[in-house]
């Protein structure tokens, strides 16, 4: 992809993500981790002893059920102006899988949300652009993939029409799709035991997606259990990496698929990603501007491949993250400090019965779990009453179907 703007400055000295095309990475691993539906001041508004951009009163989701995600950020890099520019998971998916957004999909999206016409879109071949998608991209300038319960864009077809479905583990725990029933710490470990067998491709794609949760449906994990789920295998991940021969030669990016579901002081699309590495900086916040494309950018940098398109092309790599002398100390998981636990059946949580209601066959077929979730929480958390939790919850409408 060649255009005048699309260009970085160069710099021929070395770096971990190179300006200059011509020059190599000693990164030869990226493993991307999706999430679900979180925004910054969500998870971090309690990080009030770091140079972050935060309104703790939204927070929901914070320390005591994410250690290990508090952890890591505190220790490499944490983006705290960085937005996931999609309206839902949908579109998240679609956006991460494959580096663009065609005008379908950003047309499309909304008349599937208000009448369901096509839930199964993200899956269809008029959703990739027309270079493919970010897997099709690195297959077709031969750079191994691998994918892990990622089953949006596996429809498309590389340039000698060979199909996706091969790099993908069919054996991961909860399979090739969204899959709530299965832990995420079970799907970490998983893919750590791959790690220490000595298996990394190129490019990893790893979804983990239940911080989404039940909601309160009962006899099901609580949201809190759910959450505090998804950090700990975001740990066991980076654990089983940093102690891995791997560990040198490895970036590892985490974010959300989007927002839904939370508030945020700065704007509703505001997101975080976390960059893990030894050639990360230490104890760094980035407040540049940046977004999904900017985790295409240092991808197809770091991997030696051409950009797929302007947006990422274009999108400030995070630079300033990287640092060009390695720092190889690992970093060990943090053990959960919120017990696994089911939502009461006796005495059904709030918004219980309209959580039963909700299909969870994947993200975001269940509209009104962000108001009971954040009226739930605020309950737990003890700044409302059941009865201000019930009422707000009732008060937003949440669907009957």
């Amino acid at each position: 992809f060649e255009h005048p703007i699309s260009q970085l400055p160069k710099c021929d000295g070395f770096f971990p993500v190179p300006l200059n095309p011509d020059l190599p990475s000693p990164i030869e691993h990226v493993i991307l981790v999706v999430k679900e539906n979180k925004t910054f001041d969500c998870v971090f508004g309690d990080l009030k002893d770091m140079d972050v951009d935060v309104d703790p009163s939204l927070v929901r989701w914070g320390e005591e059920i994410t250690p290990n995600q508090h952890a890591l950020a505190r220790e490499f890099c944490l983006a705290d102006n960085f937005y996931a520019e999609v309206p839902n998971s949908d579109v998240g998916h679609v956006f991460l899988t494959a580096g663009h957004l065609t005008e379908f999909v950003e047309h499309f999206w909304k008349e599937d949300v208000q009448y369901g016409t096509n839930p199964a879109f993200p899956l269809s071949e008029i959703t990739f652009p027309v270079y493919g998608n970010l897997f099709t991209h690195l297959l077709n300038h031969g750079v191994s993939t691998q994918v892990y319960g990622e089953i949006v864009g596996l429809a498309a077809q590389t340039q000698s029409g060979g199909d996706i479905f091969p790099y993908t583990d069919l054996s991961f725990p909860g399979g090739i799709a969204v899959n709530y029933s299965v832990t995420d710490t079970e799907k970490a470990e998983y893919v750590a035991e791959q790690i220490g067998e000595g298996k990394l491709a190129a490019f990893t794609y790893i979804l983990l997606p239940n911080d989404h949760t039940n909601g309160t449906a009962p006899g099901t994990p609580s949201p809190e259990s759910m959450v505090a789920d998804n950090d700990y295998a975001v740990g066991i991940l980076v654990d089983a990496l940093s102690q891995s021969p791997f560990w040198e030669k490895s970036l590892l990016i985490i974010t959300q698929d989007d927002t839904q579901g939370c508030d945020d002081h700065v704007d509703l699309f505001r997101s975080f990603a976390i960059l893990v590495s030894p050639w990360v900086k230490r104890n760094h916040v980035t407040h540049v501007h940046t977004s999904f494309p900017s985790i295409m950018s240092p991808i197809t940098r770091i991997l030696g491949v051409p950009p797929m398109g302007r947006a990422d092309a274009t999108a400030m790599p995070f630079v300033d993250c990287f640092q060009v002398e390695p720092t190889l100390t690992p970093m060990p998981v943090t053990p959960r400090l919120y017990a696994p636990e089911m939502n009461p059946v006796d005495e059904p949580s709030p918004g219980a019965e309209q959580s039963s209601r909700m299909s969870w066959r994947s993200p975001d077929r269940n509209p009104g779990l962000g108001i009971i979730l954040d009226s739930y929480r605020l309950w737990k958390m003890g700044q409302i009453t059941r009865s201000e939790a019930v009422r707000r919850i009732e008060a937003g409408e949440v669907p009957e179907e």
